[in-house]
């Protein structure tokens, strides 16, 4: 019995083995997902230029921010077209960077007035430090970075504004935007509209609103994009 049983045992672990050796001699390399037509927008208060843009680029990659993470979105996407510069010699208009922020990250999309009228945005609610001074940002970190920054958060090619200089795609949850103007209005005892008016003007120029940052990491990837989490 107990030569039956090892028999029986190392013919499972053998075919195991076989079905493993040719689950791995069949994998193929990660691609970015094939375009998918999408439906003729009805309501035209949303900007859906940026879709025209994913109809050329030879890599195509969406980079998903729900939470600030050090800036990590940047930094991913910076590597994006560095490396496939380095590893293919690629140049940047054959590369579409979408980077979609929302939930927790929407700060990282107010110019540096909205920082600087709201404090509290550094201190408080990301707890972020200016690059230059070390002390509580009262700009945003993200954005006009030097070289020679103590305290940088991001490389000078790889800041918000420099990454659209590039060609890459910034969106921003509405749904998101909405709650921050909110507790914004909340904490500081004014009406929301009013403050939704005023952080909507201090949106970094080049930031696109879509209805929410699901339908912004979507529809990018309808249009050929290939995801990661930017946490």
């Amino acid at each position: 019995m107990t030569t039956q049983r090892r028999q029986f045992l190392g013919q499972l672990v053998g075919g195991a083995a076989s079905l493993v050796a040719t689950a791995c001699a069949t994998v193929v390399p990660a691609q970015s997902a094939a375009p998918t037509p999408a439906p003729t927008p009805v309501d035209p208060k949303w900007d859906l230029s940026w879709t025209d843009r994913l109809s050329s680029g030879m890599h195509k990659q969406v980079f998903d921010a729900p939470e600030i993470a050090d800036g990590t979105a940047l930094h991913q996407a910076r590597m994006f077209y560095v490396n496939y510069k380095d590893v293919y010699s690629t140049p940047e208009t054959d590369l579409r960077a979408v980077l979609v922020f929302r939930h927790e990250a929407i700060p990282m999309v107010l110019g540096d007035a909205a920082w600087a009228h709201y404090p509290f945005i550094g201190k408080k609610v990301t707890k972020l430090k200016d690059p230059t001074t070390g002390e509580w940002a009262q700009r945003n970190p993200f954005l006009n970075a030097k070289k020679d920054d103590k305290y940088a958060l991001i490389w000078p090619d790889g800041g918000l504004d420099t990454l659209m200089a590039r060609g890459a795609i910034v969106l921003a949850c509405n749904l998101a935007f909405g709650g921050f103007a909110g507790q914004i209005a909340q904490r500081t005892k004014q009406p929301k509209d009013a403050v939704h008016a005023e952080l909507q003007a201090a949106i970094v120029p080049g930031v696109t609103l879509v209805p929410s940052g699901i339908f912004g990491v979507i529809r990018a990837e309808q249009g050929g994009c290939a995801y990661i989490r930017a946490t």
